[in-house]
């Protein structure tokens, strides 16, 4: 009887963490939602990454544009089914004030390389050199973090997201 009980508890709490429907953003700007976000403000750490090409990058680097953190994994249906959109966020955006950041964390980097390789991933790919700090403790994947061009984090996403939606194209324009 306790391991059904435990068995249940454990399965509710998971549930959230693999919602794999993709849901738009029901807030009518950023700003709404930073009322809402205890962590807003946070600033864009520091944080030694390497690129798909095995070259260093120091995400606090990117300081001055708006900057969106995806923290997904190969294993993770919800990550891969928001993958598209977040390709085509990619595409319409002027990297001198905007990227995103595909921030995998596979155990196994080279499962990571192999899915945005095969699946032709134009959005930049980077692998953590360390671990990641405090602000990136997340409890499911997907989630997303999204900066304003000083750093602030002004959005915490969970759960997988449609990025064509009309307030992720204005924003990062």
């Amino acid at each position: 009887m306790k391991k059904l009980l435990f068995a249940c508890i454990l399965a509710g709490g998971l549930l959230p963490a693999c919602d794999n429907s993709m849901k738009p953003r029901t807030s009518n700007s950023f700003e709404e939602m930073n009322q809402k976000n205890k962590l807003a403000g946070s600033a864009l750490p520091s944080l030694q990454l390497v690129t798909i090409k095995n070259e260093a990058f120091d995400l606090a680097s990117l300081k001055g544009k708006k900057v969106l953190v995806n923290l997904w994994a190969s294993w993770c249906p919800p990550c891969l089914e928001e993958m598209p959109s977040l390709d085509r966020l990619y595409a319409t955006m002027d990297t001198n004030k905007a990227t995103i950041v595909l921030l995998n964390v596979d155990k196994d980097r080279k499962k990571g390389v192999e899915f945005a390789l095969k699946n032709g991933i134009q959005s930049p790919v980077y692998f953590a050199e360390e671990s990641l700090p405090s602000l990136f403790d997340v409890s499911g994947l997907p989630t997303s973090f999204i900066f304003n061009e000083k750093g602030e984090l002004v959005d915490r996403l969970e759960g997988a997201r449609d990025y064509n939606a009309p307030a992720y194209h204005e924003f990062f324009q």
